[in-house]
């Protein structure tokens, strides 16, 4: 094989490599979140099987236990609630959460845990309610 056909073929499984990973990584970081509701509609077959819920918190829910690193809460959508236990630190902005994004496994006990845990708060640059009258 001639040399200029060993580099272009050595670029080329290079290329198809990258692309690969690429398409990959971008499917994996695809997930879908999934409310309190559908989980609960699952029933045993949501046991187990690792997903992301997301759902409003309930701020009279929390219990937090700083010297065991237990973050104890509940989620809710519309009529249906989710008991969470998640370990680790307590995120930043949690008791101002609007909503959070929880990622683990629903267990035979009706509890959620979560190993990792996203809190979406209010935006402080949303604009206020206010009614604008069109002009006549």
């Amino acid at each position: 094989m001639k040399r200029k056909n060993r580099t272009i073929l050595g670029i080329a499984i290079i290329f198809v490599l990258l692309g690969y990973l690429a398409v990959s990584s971008f499917s994996n970081s695809l997930s879908y979140y999934m409310t309190v509701t559908e989980l609960k509609e699952k029933g045993e077959l949501g046991y187990g099987e690792t997903v992301n819920i997301n759902g409003t918190l309930i701020l009279e829910s929390i219990n937090w236990e700083p010297e065991n690193q237990l973050l104890e809460f509940t989620l809710k959508d519309g009529g249906e609630t989710l008991d969470v236990v998640y370990e680790g630190s307590l995120p930043n902005n949690f008791r101002e959460a609007t909503s959070v994004v929880v990622s683990g496994q629903y267990s035979e006990d009706r509890i959620f845990r979560a190993n990792k845990m996203l809190v979406k708060c209010p935006s402080k640059y949303a604009a206020d309610d206010v009614t604008v009258e069109a002009a006549k």
